[in-house]
């Protein structure tokens, strides 16, 4: 299907008139040229999610490896049996963040233990190495309660608050309303990343300051976060200029009769100026 070309249309007088399109600018093709070549190189990175508060997840498998990080290229430092009820507090794709189980392995260098506290700042691995991979940091002064102190250098502890471990989402269920809470905050984080702005290539003209008079409309949403145009009173059909201004200020003068002073700048490959606004009053009668 042929991609279509979006155009902003002004939207209080006349539901005919259309606007530049902002896909044809260089600006649009060259984002969408990077997000092409960035797509055949890896998929998409899923967002990560903090729920706001923990679900309560039961586990549907014989065995599931818990992990440091959501990849099976990290190693398995737990596992949960069928039936294990997991406290799951975030989610990346199709992994779920679970606070740690007791069962979960974390060591410490047992040089930066003592009386039941970290030392000093130092990393939590899942294992009694430097070759294991670390959960997080510890810092100065966290208590600690030794589970394994039979190694002459580290010293195995039960999972501090802070630690949490990854498990695959395929084999944990949750109650109906859950599952559907989850989801709704899934959406809504995907929603905010999906809405990102892309950055205006401006001309190297220099800019000029400028007064104006106007109408203030209301523009399509676009990839460029521009809500606001300033129109010909006389035909409102013609945009003068599109706005870059706080939201606030355009929704108290839209279509009203305003005098627009801000800084005029020109987007390469667009025929109508960005007016960076300093300042709007309503023009009197």
């Amino acid at each position: 299907m042929k991609r279509k070309l979006h155009q902003l249309i002004v939207t209080f007088i006349c539901l005919t008139a259309t606007l530049q399109s902002f896909a044809n600018t260089p600006s649009a093709k060259k984002a969408e040229n990077k997000k092409k070549s960035v797509s055949k190189a890896k998929k998409k990175e899923e967002p990560y999610v903090k729920f706001q508060r923990a679900y309560k997840g039961i586990v549907e498998a014989y065995n599931l490896n818990l992990r440091i990080k959501p990849s099976t290229l990290y190693t398995a430092v737990g596992r949960a049996s069928d039936g294990d009820k997991l406290e799951v507090i975030g989610k990346k794709g199709a992994w779920l963040q679970i606070k740690a189980p007791e069962n979960v392995e974390v060591w410490v260098s047992k040089k930066f233990v003592k009386d039941g506290k970290i030392t000093t700042k130092v990393n939590l691995r899942g294992g009694p190495s430097i070759n294991h991979q670390v959960y997080a940091q510890a810092p100065k002064g966290m208590p600690v309660s030794v589970v394994n102190d039979k190694r002459s250098d580290w010293v195995q502890i039960k999972p501090p608050p802070n630690i949490y471990v990854w498990a695959s989402g395929s084999y944990i269920s949750f109650s109906a309303s859950d599952k559907r809470e989850m989801a709704n905050e899934t959406a809504i984080v995907k929603n905010k990343v999906s809405k990102k702005i892309i950055p205006l290539d401006y001309m190297s003209i220099p800019p000029e300051k400028i007064t104006t008079t106007g109408v203030i409309g209301v523009i399509t949403e676009n990839q460029f976060g521009l809500k606001y145009a300033l129109c010909d009173a006389k035909n409102r059909n013609s945009i003068i200029a599109y706005l870059k201004i706080d939201s606030a200020k355009g929704k108290k003068f839209f279509e009203k009769v305003a005098i627009v002073s801000g800084t005029r700048r020109w987007v390469k490959g667009w025929t109508t100026p960005i007016i960076e606004v300093n300042s709007l009053k309503e023009k009197k009668k």
